[in-house]
Formats: structure tokens, sequence, C-alpha cells
């Protein structure tokens, strides 16, 4: 049972959150008049119906703070499992969320038990910011964006009005490059792994490479944008490029044999903090790097050739492509390094094993993932030059542009084996055709979340060139929307929904960290977790249904629940929880799956025609005539 204390804290969280309470007036998660609350063992409040049984499965009449159903005579009726309580907010308050009779189980317990759930009035801070009506939901405040604040009340939400959707849709695009310029390491051009949104200057010292490789991405974008001049976008990406080659001094990132690199460095020095032996060597993180080094290369030479850095950048960025041999990336049964090798690892450790590792499955395809870049170099550099099915068995490549990549003798070996290569790419590109996984009825490259087809449809050519992909990019929005539809998260509707991988609440996840996927069946309810839903990933399916998704992110910004404020007055959308409604992800933002947000946004404007060129490195490759 709950102490005095624990039970009047209980009653202040909800209470300032907008809460609902039972029918007899006690604060509670939604329940009725014999709902209990007690204290799990990580300290969260949880709701139990009691007294009924549940052989009635009802939820008894439930009470919403600050609307038409908050006496008992108005209440919201008992009501079966799945049932919805329409409400409407009294004036000074909006609605969120749908308030719906459930029962709900984490992985790890019980949270939910026949208690209605999920719908409250948020109050409005008093005094508008632009419009001084802005905080009335009725006003005439054209498009508002919402944030958490406080006010002489005490917590609400502010509003910030734009005339329009494209200003405030804007205002979110300064967010999020201001968020980006933040993580950035002034010293160094790499950036951080993770971002504090409380802080202007940062102290962490994780970098991650990967994450580095879109940053590059993003100073084209915003110098596309306009939101930075060609002169300092070269000058940011110029440095970060000396940086990767060992060319700032105090700067050094281990590599192996091969040129790869970890994920993780720190952003001052490049070292990792692991004896040699131990070193893991990423894959991933190289390709997606390496995706962005040459996209700014390709980006300036399409856009700015005459700019004062354009050469340099051409020229340093081609330097780092030779510099990793991607062909080298396959490994055998025995899960050691190998030319012939069949499998796809996500690792290469130190002693020339590998770890992570998929072989083509039994219908002969890879299973799909976001390593689509590091293969596609991998095509490249062996077989790019050659058209389909003529891609010989070894031989040393001359030296030549991109597509002829054995130029360097030192990383590459002057014979390469290039028919495993080109079995892979085949086996890799197949499954686009032959898709494993479904969800309601929509064919999926995977059930994993929205990263795995945005990172590619941001930068791998053969992905956003191609219709077929293409199609199966807007499969998995419809699915991530279903999925959310469903009662392992009993939201569909408001926006909000968004499967992405990110921080995440340990009392309900079973870690601070976690990508979430989608799962049908018994299982579904555990696979929602904290019920978190993620903007960033909603705004990255922008090319699936412009006008839909745009209005999802409105939405969103209304309600304000999942809008964050960036040092310096900015605002983006970061992941919200609705079973915890403390909780928020300001302190933590793993930037490479919010790195979604900015790509969506980037889309308004700019368009996949900006991403399809910009990624299309290799004009004359078979990889893209291979349809």
């Amino acid at each position: 049972m709950m102490t005095k204390l624990a039970l009047l804290l209980a009653v202040l969280v909800v209470s300032l959150c907008g809460g609902v309470v039972n029918s007899t007036g006690r604060p509670g998660l939604g329940g009725g008049p014999n709902t209990l609350l007690s204290r799990s063992a990580t300290g969260v409040v949880v709701a139990a119906a009691s007294g009924s049984g549940p052989a009635s499965r009802l939820c008894e009449p439930s009470v919403i703070l600050h609307s038409n159903r908050s006496t008992t005579a108005t209440a919201c009726p008992a009501g079966e499992l799945q049932s919805t309580c329409e409400y409407a907010c009294d004036d000074g308050y909006i609605p969120i969320g749908r308030h719906v009779c459930q029962t709900y189980t984490t992985e790890h317990q019980l949270v939910l038990d026949h208690v209605w759930h999920g719908g409250r009035c948020q109050r409005l801070c008093d005094g508008g910011i632009n419009n001084n009506n802005a905080n009335n939901a009725n006003s005439d405040c054209a498009v508002p964006l919402r944030y958490n604040s406080s006010d002489a009340k005490g917590p609400c939400h502010a509003t910030k009005c734009f005339d329009t959707p494209d200003d405030l849709f804007h205002h979110l695009t300064v967010g999020n490059y201001q968020a980006w310029k933040i993580a950035r390491n002034p010293v160094s051009g790499i950036y951080l792994g993770p971002l504090d949104l409380s802080q202007a200057n940062q102290t962490a010292s994780q970098g991650a490479l990967g994450v580095t490789g879109v940053g590059l991405v993003f100073e084209c974008v915003a110098t596309a944008l306009g939101l930075v001049s060609v002169t300092e976008a070269q000058e940011r990406v110029m440095l970060t490029l000396r940086s990767m080659a060992g060319l700032v001094p105090g700067f050094h990132i281990v590599r192996n044999s091969r040129g790869m690199f970890p994920s993780f460095v720190d952003v001052n020095t490049g070292a990792v903090h692991k004896p040699r032996e131990e070193m893991k060597y990423a894959l991933m993180a190289t390709g997606l790097n390496t995706a962005g080094i040459l996209f700014a290369k390709t980006y300036f030479e399409n856009n700015h050739p005459d700019a004062a850095a354009t050469k340099a950048i051409a020229s340093l960025a081609t330097k780092l492509y030779h510099m990793v041999n991607f062909t080298a990336l396959l490994c055998n049964k025995a899960l050691e390094v190998d030319p012939n090798g069949a499998g796809i690892p996500m690792v290469q450790h130190y002693n020339e094993t590998c770890a992570g590792v998929q072989f083509p499955q039994d219908d002969g395809f890879y299973q799909y993932n976001e390593e689509h870049y590091t293969v596609w170099f991998a095509f490249e550099q062996a077989c790019g030059a050659y058209a389909a099915g003529q891609c010989p068995n070894k031989g040393k490549v001359p030296a030549g542009d991109l597509t002829q990549s054995c130029a360097n003798p030192v990383v590459f070996p002057p014979l390469i084996f290039r028919l495993a290569i080109e079995a892979m790419w085949q086996a890799w590109q197949g499954r686009r055709h032959q898709p494993n996984h479904s969800f309601q009825g929509l064919n999926l490259l995977s059930l994993w979340p929205s990263y795995l087809v945005q990172l590619p449809c941001m930068v791998v050519h053969p992905f956003n060139s191609d219709p077929t992909y293409l199609d199966l990019f807007r499969q998995h929005w419809k699915a991530d929307m279903a999925f959310f539809a469903t009662d392992a998260y009993n939201m569909g509707g408001q926006g909000r929904y968004g499967l992405a991988a990110g921080t995440t609440i340990p009392w309900c996840a079973g870690s601070g960290y976690l990508a979430e996927k989608i799962v049908e069946g018994k299982g579904a309810q555990a696979a929602g977790h904290c019920r978190i839903y993620s903007p960033y990933a909603i705004a990255g399916f922008m090319l699936a249904a412009p006008s839909t998704i745009s209005q999802h992110l409105l939405d969103l910004a209304q309600q304000g629940d999942s809008v964050y404020t960036v040092p310096g007055g900015g605002h983006v959308m970061a992941r919200k929880s609705t079973l915890d409604l403390g909780w928020n992800q300001s302190t933590r933002v793993t930037m490479v799956d919010f790195s979604s947000e900015l790509f969506g946004l980037a889309t308004r404007s700019l368009g996949l025609q900006f991403f399809q060129d910009n990624s299309n490195h290799f004009p004359n490759s078979s990889a893209t005539g291979q349809r």
C-alpha cells in the first residue's frame, strides 16, 4: 500500500497533468469508484479496478476534469473494454488524447486494469505570446504551436501563433537545424550521439560518426533552405572532413585495416576509450558516415561548383571514400572476415571476427535493414563500373573516379573478389520484390520502425530513385499508423503515432533506450512498452503523403505535449509517453533517430528530387539500373 506522502504526490502529479479522477473524486489514472492506486517496485503509480472483479469486464464511471465529463452526473459511463468516451474541454483548456476503457500490460507488469485512460483537458497559459488571445482554444490564432511552460497558476501549455502552416513548419525547421548546430563540436566538427536540449553548451563528449554523416547532409539542407550561407556551410563541412581524414591536430579516429571505424568516439580527440583488443568497427556507422560525406561532395558540385571550397570538399570526400574498403565487409559461417563469404555483419572485431551477421534467408534474400548504404558502397567499389551480371571475379581496377575505387593500393588489395559482392547485392536488392513481413495486409520490408526506411531514403540513391522501394516506404507509414490504432497504444488520432528508436522509460520499457517494432497477436501490448509516440518518425514519412502528414504534425503542434524548446528559443518535436505523462525526452535526444524530423521537414520545401540528385554519386553505375 502507498504511504500518505506517496499518495499525495500521486494526486499532485495527476492534478498538474490535467488528469482524470474517478467518480468519487479520488485522483487516479482514469478508474471508477473502486479504483485502487498502488505504487510498483519502480515507483510508478498504477491503477487497477477492484470490487467488481474481472468477470464484468467493465470500466467503472470516470470523470475528466475541466470538461463536460467533470461531474458524477455527466461522467463517462461504465463501459466495456475498447469503448471510447467522447468529451469536450472547458474554455482555456484543450483536449488531448482518446479516453478509452482498457487494460494494459507491459513486458514487465500490469499497468492498467479495466480503467478509463488516455484523454485529458490541458490548461493553456494565461496571456498569449503572439496573439493575446492565443490561449483560448477557440481563439482566432490561425496556426498554433504549443509547448510546456508555466504561469502564476502552475504548469500549462504556452502558445506561439503563426499566420500559415508554412510559417510554423519553417519555425520547426529552423529549430531542428539549431539543434544540429548545438550537437556539433566546434573544434572537430564531429556531432554528438545524444543531445541535451536543456544546455546551449553541451558537456557530453560521446560523438557518433554515423550521426556526423547525417550532420553533413543537413549542412547541405540548411544551405539549400537559406538558413546558412554557402561560405559558412563549406567551412563547417571542411572541418568535419579534415577531422575524419586525420588532418586536425589532436584529433585522430582509429580505423581497422579496411578503413572502418567505431560508432562512437570522443568529439574532442576521436579516441575510443577501450583496449585495442575490444575494438568494434561498425559497418553501419561507417556506411552512414560515408553517405553523408559523398552527399556533401555531390551537393556542392551540383549546386555551387564555383564556390571557394567546392573543389577542396570534393577532393577530400573522394579521399575519404577511398580510405574504406567496403568490398571487405563479408564474413563466412565461421564468423570470420572472408571476401568469399555471404554474411553481412554489423561489426568487425579487431581480431578479424564478425558479429551481428546475417546470411541470406531460405528464400535467397537478405532481411532488409538500414545497412543499405554499406552494401551499396561495397557493390559500387567492386562492380558498379560493370554492367549487371558482368562483374569479373577478380582483377585490379584502374585509378579513377568514385566508381573505379581501387585507386589507393595502401588500403585496397590488388585483387578483389567480386562475385561474392555481386551475389550479395542481388540478394539484397531482390528483397524489395519479395517482402517477407506484413501487417494488416500491408507488405513490409521489416517490422522494425521508421528509421529502417527513412535513413536509406535520405541518402541511398538506389532506394530513393526506385519506385518499388518508395512504395514499400509508404506501406511502412500506413502500418505505423495502423499499429497505433490497436490496443497496444489506443491512440489512432490527433497525429499521435510514430514507431521509432530513442530514449525511453526504464520502468515500463526495461531499459533507457529502445527500438520499437510492430508486433501482432499475444505480444502486441508488450511491444507498446511505454506507449511512446515519436513525431520525428511521423515527419520522416512526409514523402509518403505530404498533405496528410503535414496535418498530423499540425495536430501535434496544437496539442503541445511533444513540442520541446531548443536553447535560443526555437522548437522541435520529440518523443512523448501517454503512459507516463511526467516523462520527457529533453535531456537525451538521440540524434540519429531524431534526424528523420529535419529530413521530413526539408522535403516539404525541397522535395524528393533534392535527395535523389544529391545522393546520385555514381550516375553511370549499374546499381540504379537494376530494377
